[in-house]
């Protein structure tokens, strides 16, 4: 989970000088090209020498608009041959011919690659336009593609490019940290005096260097305006005006990075790298200089709360922002209160639609307020499908009578799109379907609210940034005898007492007229599996008995998901068993609640084991897996915390039954416990009679996030559980050594 620094650099106008760039084109160092390994870290196949990154504001040549630009120049050393990958980059950026705007260029990219041939000689060889190839991604974003040519082991590559971005809001993050060590990593920022932007620091204790610099700078920009005469002609006047946009320059530095590992049990690796994360506070509306709605109007109206909503054709058209201060970034209190305005947003939620009849036939007979919930909920997630898109935002919705006037008028059809459209089409994105439970919650008179989320996929959410786009789904919470519970019915087979596993332990807005409040979210119920196997053992030492397994939650979704999948669900679930015994035969398979996810999936079978006619003794072992074993902690140092996909609970039973004549030599009990219990096994053996021994097991997870000083104590203790369940429990003729 990413630490956020106590500081927040909040950007303002101060008066001094510029400082040269960390690193320029086309100079490289022979020691640099001479260098076989790095010292740091020798097992590198390639490090980053230098990765410098800009912000600031201009024009593109004779362009018209004003943008706030993203330039980057990276140079990279290959060290190894597994270090030739990193000769292919990638780039997203802003597509300006999608956005409408005529005569911008979009991006500007340069590349070259350094050899050092045995006379001692420098070679280089530069990246040609044709090798660059460009694909479309989403909403007017391109990725450029390209491999800097003739690279081997011992090169240097360097690439730079510089790309105009609407970005004006929420700029792209800072990474100081790659998969690879960085020797230097240099971020700079341009603030006008005019804007005010924050920089939160996120796994930065300190930087190297953290200077702030005032720059001067004028931007020259032609400026056209209209003059009617009093003869009523209308005369073009065109003029050259100087756009002020001095202000501060922010210099932020890290030296000698050490790489990004992906280790497992891993959340996110973008939560774990240092950067910085880089918002908007506030622009004041610049008056006093000619010209300066002009060249700003496309910067300015990307701050409409509305505009990514919108077409390009749409934003062109948007009206400058009219107020004084043209943005400001609102506090987690405004944001909740704009979010129930929102049309989008807080409307569905109170838009009328005609559901009336269907809620009555859901609930129709059910009193109690948590059934009525369970009814709406299975309704919901076995008639709605998800079509896989999360979201924060329902379809826009239209006004009835609005829609019907305009339609009249204009002879074209505008549909009210309320949460009435997926719910009669039976499909929606995440924030549809949850938008209809939390309605006819509402409705069926439970108190239920929306919850954004970022899912463990998306990120962690910035505190310091109130900003909706942080978040990427929406589930429910449900109030219920005083009890908050949290619901999600995206998937048809998950039981409401469950939630995806990929918001399991975030973080999460609730979203309310009477105050907003940050919840952890977690399951209403743990996912547990309880195993029972009854044997008999005869005076030939065979094996006869019976298994028995309860499973609900996270593992019985997956098992039903793979049963109901296949036409032949017994062989499913008895090669499972099989697998799990693979030394029994497994006869007369019974499997309940296999359609009924409520309830827990329980499977039953017959084992049963032939003696060798030569056995003077068999060893029963307890089954039970771990699911961890000491291979799945191979760090040494652990700097991230360790996330595991769910928490839950694992018990196991075993009675054995012993003939005459015949002891058990079993196990010690045991017992451990990790990070106040929150990670705990139980192994206890009881003598039930002279011929009867019972074998009671518990693991248990209670949650799925541990931090990183309890790695190696997590590694101990799945060491310890593997090495106590394969101690296993000897059945032998009494007096026999």
């Amino acid at each position: 989970m990413k630490t956020v620094i106590t500081f927040i650099f909040l950007f303002h106008s101060l008066y001094l000088f510029a400082q040269p760039a960390p690193i320029k084109w086309k100079s490289i160092s022979i020691d640099n090209l001479k260098m076989e390994s790095y010292g740091p870290n020798p097992e590198a196949s390639a490090i980053v020498l230098c990765d410098y990154g800009e912000i600031y504001f201009d024009t593109n040549p004779n362009g018209k608009h004003l943008f706030l630009f993203y330039k980057r120049h990276v140079r990279i050393k290959i060290l190894k041959k597994e270090g030739l990958k990193y000769a292919k980059i990638r780039i997203p950026f802003h597509d300006l011919h999608c956005e409408k705007f005529r005569n911008e260029a979009s991006i500007i990219i340069s590349g070259r690659v350094y050899n050092l041939l045995e006379s001692g000689k420098v070679v280089s060889e530069k990246l040609k336009r044709k090798d660059i190839t460009y694909r479309d991604s989403s909403n007017c974003y391109k990725i450029a593609e390209f491999t800097i040519p003739d690279v081997e082991v011992g090169s240097i590559i360097e690439y730079k490019y510089k790309t105009p971005t609407l970005d004006l809001v929420s700029p792209k993050s800072w990474y100081f940290q790659s998969e690879i060590p960085t020797v230097h990593s240099e971020f700079r920022i341009d603030v006008p005096n005019d804007f005010q932007y924050m920089i939160s620091p996120v796994n930065i204790k300190n930087f190297d260097i953290n200077e702030q610099q005032f720059y001067s700078k004028n931007v020259f920009f032609e400026w056209i305006r209209y003059y009617r005469g009093f003869s009523g002609y209308v005369r073009k006047i065109k003029s050259k005006v100087a756009i002020n946009l001095s202000g501060k320059s922010y210099q932020l530095v890290k030296k000698n990075i050490a790489a990004f590992t992906s280790e497992k049990f891993i959340d996110l690796a973008d939560n774990q790298k240092q950067k910085l994360n880089i918002h908007l506070v506030k622009i004041i509306r610049n008056s006093s200089e000619p010209g300066w709605d002009q060249l700003t109007h496309s910067l300015m109206v990307s701050t409409d709360k509305y505009y990514y909503d919108k077409t390009p054709e749409q934003r062109r058209m948007l009206p400058y922002p009219a107020a004084y201060i043209i943005y400001k970034l609102p506090s987690w209190e405004e944001l909740n209160n704009d979010l129930l305005k929102n049309e989008s947003f807080g409307l569905p939620l109170i838009m009328y639609w005609n559901y009336k009849s269907s809620l009555d036939s859901i609930i129709k007979g059910i009193n109690a307020p948590e059934k009525k919930m369970v009814a709406i909920y299975d309704y919901i997630r076995k008639n709605i499908k998800w079509n896989g898109q999360y979201d924060i935002y329902a379809n826009r919705v239209f006004n009835p009578f609005i829609g019907k006037v305009y339609s009249k008028i204009t002879k074209k059809l505008v549909n009210e799109k309320s949460l009435r459209y997926p719910f009669e089409n039976k499909t929606g994105t995440s924030s549809e379907i949850n938008f209809i439970l939390i309605y006819l919650l509402n409705k069926a008179g439970i108190e239920a609210h929306p919850v954004l989320v970022s899912t463990r996929g998306n990120g962690d959410i910035d505190k310091n940034i109130p900003d909706a786009k942080q978040f990427n789904h929406v589930i429910a919470n449900a109030n219920i005898n005083g009890q908050q519970l949290f619901l999600d019915a995206t998937d048809s087979l998950r039981p409401n007492n469950f939630l995806k596993q990929n918001c399991i332990g975030v973080e999460g807005l609730i979203v309310k007229k009477k105050g907003f409040e940050w919840v952890k979210v977690n399951n209403n119920r743990n996912s547990s599996t309880k195993t029972s196997s009854n044997l008999l053992i005869d005076d030939n030492l065979n094996i006869t008995g019976s298994l028995k397994r309860s499973i609900s939650g996270y593992d019985a979704l997956k098992l039903r998901k793979k049963i109901l999948s296949k036409p032949d669900n017994y062989k499913i679930i008895k090669n499972r068993i099989q697998k799990n015994h693979p030394d029994y035969s497994i006869g007369n398979i019974k499997a309940q609640n296999i359609k009924q996810e409520a309830m827990p999936l329980v499977i039953e079978a017959d084992l049963s084991k032939k003696a060798k006619t030569d056995d003077k003794e068999i060893r029963i072992n307890p089954y039970m897996l771990a699911k961890y074993t000491e291979d799945s902690f191979p760090d040494i140092i652990r700097a991230y915390p360790v996330f595991f996909e769910n928490p839950f609970l694992k018990t196991y039973e075993l009675n054995i039954n012993i003939p005459k004549g015949y002891v058990a030599e079993y196990p010690q009990d045991a017992q451990y416990e990790v990070y106040g219990k929150n990670a705990s096994f139980y192994y206890n053996v009881k003598e039930q009679s002279s011929n009867s021994i019972q074998v009671i097991i518990k693991l248990e997870l209670k949650t799925n996030k541990f931090p990183a000083y309890e790695y190696n104590r997590l590694a101990e203790f799945f060491a310890n559980v593997n090495n106590k369940l394969n101690e296993g429990i000897i059945i032998k003729k009494k007096g026999l050594d």
